[in-house]
């Protein structure tokens, strides 16, 4: 529903304001400057529901309020780009209907909401410029190591991330993009790394091409239309498909990666020399300095019978804990609010998918029904395993590990 269902209040000569929120959703809020000129400049601050010393709620979950809920004064965290509320959870706790344990783990997972500001500084004349950042992690080789035997997150690899822009209609077109010169660039704020996932992973792999505000992801004029499915140039930079709306996406081929973690600062999408979007991906890192996730993973497990049938897959979902240094089971429960999408997507040798998602909102966490009879060694090529992917989202913002030959 964002940005379209965007209500606003202006507060008064002592800051004061109120907002009245439909209980359809849940929220996200931004203090905005008004007398802001620049689109980087118009947001001054999310505002944030304080959980801990540590943590705050950035997507409040009106959803599930009883009652008002007075924020308190809000206090600028300059760090965190957030004005943190007076009243904490624990003294907010009694205006919904979530335990105090659901909101203080919500709180810790729900920063990947504030990539809707990007929805909002690109939101003109009811229009939309979305984006969307998709966080890649390396599981092992082959599905069949999953069987009868449960995944353990303390083993993934982080690869990096995809980011996909999906511009107005009217903004550009397919056929300019593929053959106007230098039509289309994206400039990032600073120099990023694409590497080939499927390099190895026990070392990073070694960059493929390393781009830079100076030198940006560019359109040429010899880009490779793919029968007017998909047009890329042939640096393998950049790609363009025409449905539904001439998605731009960095990962052509489908193994390229930008690594590490976003960078600070503006991501900036030119056409014909005019910015016609600007773009903040450096909230929604998954991994810390360290490389350790910020974010829950799943731990799949196949069952099957025995002659290798899969009856189902099992998932649980682990986060990591950097006082004990170990990863800890999340509770579904307490963090399905935050979920739009999750699913286990299953698929043969030759690329035939099977998607299967939870029967109600939420975390998957079990498939029994399939689109096939599959297998981990069977006799027929079409139903054996060959890739698994575990994923979700959290706004705009994917998370997926997968498993696969090659790896």
């Amino acid at each position: 529903p964002f940005p379209d269902n965007m209500v606003s209040a202006t507060g008064d000569a002592s800051g004061n304001f109120s907002l009245a929120l439909t209980p359809d959703y849940d929220w996200l809020l931004l203090l905005t400057d008004s007398k802001a000129t620049l689109p980087e400049e118009k947001v001054a601050a999310y505002v944030a529901m304080t959980a801990s010393q540590v943590e705050s709620m950035v997507s409040i979950p009106v959803s599930r309020a009883q009652s008002d809920i007075n924020l308190g004064n809000l206090n600028l965290d300059t760090a965190s780009q957030e004005a943190r509320s007076s009243n904490d959870t624990a003294s907010l706790a009694g205006s919904f209907d979530l335990s105090l344990q659901a909101l203080l783990e919500q709180a810790k997972y729900d920063d990947s909401y504030k990539a809707l500001i990007n929805s909002y500084l690109n939101f003109k004349n009811g229009k939309r410029f979305e984006s969307s950042v998709t966080f890649n992690w390396d599981g092992g080789s082959l599905p069949a190591a999953l069987a009868n035997t449960e995944a353990s997150p303390a083993n993934y690899s982080y690869d990096g991330y995809r980011l996909f822009f999906t511009p107005y209609g009217d903004n550009l077109t397919y056929t300019n993009i593929c053959n106007v010169a230098n039509a289309l660039q994206v400039i990032p704020p600073s120099a990023v790394n694409m590497v080939n996932q499927y390099a190895g992973t026990g070392l990073p792999p070694a960059p493929l091409a390393t781009v830079t505000p100076a030198a940006p992801f560019s359109s040429t004029t010899n880009m490779t239309d793919n029968g007017g499915t998909y047009c890329f140039d042939n640096g393998s930079l950049i790609g363009i498909s025409p449905n539904p709306n001439n998605v731009i996406d960095f990962s052509v081929p489908v193994g390229m990666l930008l690594s590490g973690n976003p960078p600070a600062g503006w991501w900036r999408v030119m056409y014909q020399g005019t910015q016609i979007g600007i773009f903040d991906f450096e909230t929604t890192s998954p991994v810390d300095a360290n490389g350790n996730p910020v974010v829950f993973l799943p731990a799949p497990k196949i069952i099957t019978d025995n002659t290798g049938n899969v009856t189902s897959i099992d998932v649980r979902w682990f986060s990591y804990d950097s006082a004990t240094a170990s990863y800890t089971l999340v509770n579904p429960a307490d963090v399905n609010n935050l979920i739009v999408d999750s699913h286990i997507s299953i698929t043969n040798a030759a690329g035939n998918e099977d998607v299967i998602r939870p029967a109600s909102a939420g975390l998957i966490t079990s498939a029994s029904t399939f689109a096939r009879a599959w297998t981990i060694n069977g006799a027929t090529p079409a139903n054996v395993i060959d890739g698994l992917v575990v994923s979700y989202g959290i706004g705009s913002v994917h998370y997926g590990v997968s498993w696969e030959p090659g790896r």
